[in-house]
């Protein structure tokens, strides 16, 4: 236990002699009391602990409710940053697989001519790449009578990975799709998710079928012959294993061209950004917005799996509390 530590003047005061013999000088004080002198929570919470003039049981009381506040806050600081770890990491694996900010229009009606839309977009402040997309929902079918549905996108190998970090993530060829026919082949290629794959039995080489039910007749002729579908062969040239089960069991990816025949669509569906911070979005968001306005419809990152994102904040003030 150290004494009071008691200031006075120092030495070289007018008035240092008038102290008494007893007030000590600052030159005589130990670097370890100078140090609780300047660190008075320390010093005060030393001397607690450390006094000599309790009982046992306060003692150990204090020890015991020192320790539990050391272990509550090591505790909230551990689950938060596992929750906190977590998030980022579920949020870059959405958002690494689509687009940062996503330029449609209303009713799924196609974009004609996009080139010129591509142009304007790339020219934001902000956007690191641009890449056009056709999206249509099909049936997916095999050999083996497996049928099932499927989200198909139609994309450009040139530009796609531009935008998406999908590429990175398959499983023979990492790095850019391909969708030409192999040696031998007549039939174009498609890269479907594994899980879809696994759950459709086919693997690299096999062959699988695009169904659409679009049909260019009238209605009149539709109803009279009753719909059939059409069979588009492909050929599996790849899986991909993103690891967001969403992606993976849903989605399949043929060239552009390819998706404007099966699905009869001239265009494209949308034209998907990638930004150098996804901080920019709502800035990009509302600059798009200003300069196409109706009927193009804008969309960013913070608009997609809205109830993922709130279930995790949520659940970060649940752990706080």
């Amino acid at each position: 236990v150290y004494p009071p530590i008691r200031l006075g003047r120092a030495p070289c005061d007018p008035g240092a002699g008038d102290r008494g013999p007893h007030a000590p000088e600052f030159h005589k004080l130990s670097l370890r009391q100078a140090t609780d002198a300047v660190s008075y929570e320390l010093f005060v919470a030393r001397r607690y602990l450390r006094s000599k003039q309790r009982s046992g049981f306060l003692s150990a009381i204090s020890f015991i409710a020192v320790g539990g506040v050391i272990l509550g806050v090591a505790s909230l600081v551990i689950m938060l940053s596992v929750t906190n770890g977590f998030s980022g990491e579920v949020k870059n694996r959405l958002i690494g697989m689509t687009a940062h900010v996503s330029v449609g229009r209303f009713h799924g009606t196609p974009i004609d001519r996009p080139d010129t839309l591509l142009s304007h977009v790339a020219a934001v402040p902000g956007v690191r790449g641009v890449a056009p997309i056709v999206e249509g929902k099909l049936i997916i079918a095999t050999d083996r009578e497996k049928m099932d549905g499927v989200v198909v996108w139609g994309i450009d190998p040139e530009t796609f990975h531009h935008v998406s970090d999908l590429p990175d993530h398959l499983q023979y060829e990492p790095g850019q799709f391909h969708f030409d026919p192999k040696e031998g082949e007549k039939y174009p290629g498609i890269v479907v998710g594994a899980s879809l794959a696994n759950r459709l039995r086919v693997g690299l080489g096999d062959r699988v079928y695009l169904l659409s039910l679009l049909q260019e007749k009238p209605l009149e002729e539709v109803l009279m012959d009753g719909l059939r579908p059409r069979l588009h062969p492909f050929i599996v040239t790849d899986l991909f294993a993103s690891g967001m089960y969403y992606y993976d069991d849903t989605f399949a990816f043929i060239s552009i061209d390819e998706a404007r025949r099966v699905l009869t669509i001239d265009g494209v569906s949308a034209i998907h950004v990638r930004l150098g911070d996804l901080d920019d979005a709502m800035g990009v968001h509302r600059k798009l917005e200003g300069d196409f306005g109706y009927p193009y419809q804008i969309s960013d990152w913070t608009q997609q799996f809205p109830e993922l994102f709130h279930w995790m904040e949520l659940e970060k003030v649940v752990i706080f509390i």
